[in-house]
């Protein structure tokens, strides 16, 4: 459930030194759905949104791993330039 998303998505940041993490499912309509986001430490009310023009979205559409280290709030366009 809920508390199991969110200490995997804890532990993740952690583990890998994010800033942000988003655990979530895929929905058939080309949506996600989150069950646990974190940024900066920060809890963050999950929420369901397209994927197309998202980091998740660009993921699932690369036939090899997909990373983006930095600025991913900037490249997606999520925070102002």
């Amino acid at each position: 459930g809920e508390p199991f998303f969110r200490s995997l998505a804890e532990h993740l940041a952690s583990a890998i030194g994010a800033d942000g993490v988003l655990v979530g499912e895929l929905l058939p309509d080309q949506q996600l759905e989150s069950l646990a986001l974190l940024w900066q430490g920060q809890r963050l009310d999950n929420a369901r949104y397209l994927l197309e023009h998202t980091a998740c979205g660009q993921t699932l559409n690369q036939p090899e791993m997909f990373i983006c280290a930095e600025q991913v709030g900037r490249r997606f366009r999520l925070l102002p330039p």
